[in-house]
């Protein structure tokens, strides 16, 4: 009996006084997480599964092209030319050669269709960009699909303003015509005729206070321009003439 009421009373007392919460230690030991198991893959941050040059992503896609199928991947890399429309989306062209290599007359490239609808209204060819994009395999082997600008490096287009080419021109035509021949500039001006070409596209000729600038249009751009209405275009530099200045691959900047 007196057994019994000994744990009675022990019982009470246990449930009767509440065991006070221990202080904090003021130097807690760090939780160091483990090893993340091999068969778990991790994106970096942003979503992005791997982040290569243009040159990487090309040399290794074109051999082993499956195990980028789906990947979400930052390019790094030199715009090399704008492409055609592919299912709503433009495609940038990043140059594949090494920047120490000579340069190619057929350079391979990288090509990455982005959102954007006019990208030369943003970056130019000879500019550093980063695009990201999901990888899918191309006929070289490396692509990329809903991709988008997500940096880019100094603009790579011409300061000088047209009626200063001419003006050099005026000096030294030949000097002029090398030292501008194929960088490119961006042209505001009012379009005071437009015919087609023997390529297929069309030509175009601005007023851009009061220089006359003719212009190389590809037909899927032809329909942009319209004459008498001003408009804003990039262009690469073919020749500088005594009283023209000639563009080719042309694109209208009309979203900015």
């Amino acid at each position: 009996m007196r057994a019994l009421l000994f744990l009675f009373a022990s019982v009470a007392l246990t449930v009767g006084c509440k065991k006070a919460d221990p202080k904090p230690d003021p130097n807690p030991t760090p939780v160091v997480p483990g090893p993340v198991p091999p068969n778990v893959q991790q994106k970096a941050p942003g979503g992005v599964d791997l982040k290569l040059t243009a040159e990487e992503l090309f040399n290794q896609a074109t051999k082993t092209p499956d195990k980028f199928v789906g990947k979400v991947i930052e390019v790094t890399g030199v715009v090399q030319e704008f492409g055609v429309v592919v299912n709503g989306e433009r495609e940038v062209h990043l140059k594949a050669t090494s920047p120490s290599a000579k340069e190619d007359r057929f350079p391979f490239s990288v090509p990455c269709a982005v959102v954007d609808a006019e990208p030369w209204a943003v970056v130019v060819p000879g500019q550093r960009v980063k695009i990201t994009g999901t990888f899918t395999p191309g006929e070289l082997g490396a692509a990329l699909k809903g991709g988008r600008i997500t940096d880019r490096g100094e603009p790579a287009e011409l300061k000088t303003a047209p009626k200063q080419l001419l003006t050099e021109a005026a000096t030294d035509r030949e000097a002029t015509n090398k030292k501008y021949e194929y960088k490119w500039l961006r042209v505001f001006g009012v379009v005071t005729e437009k015919r087609a070409n023997e390529f297929g596209g069309s030509t175009v000729v601005l007023n851009a206070d009061g220089t006359t600038i003719e212009c190389a249009v590809r037909p899927d751009n032809a329909s942009a321009f319209k004459v008498g209405e001003k408009i804003a275009v990039v262009g690469s530099v073919l020749s500088v003439e005594p009283n023209v200045v000639k563009l080719v691959s042309v694109f209208p900047v009309t979203k900015r």
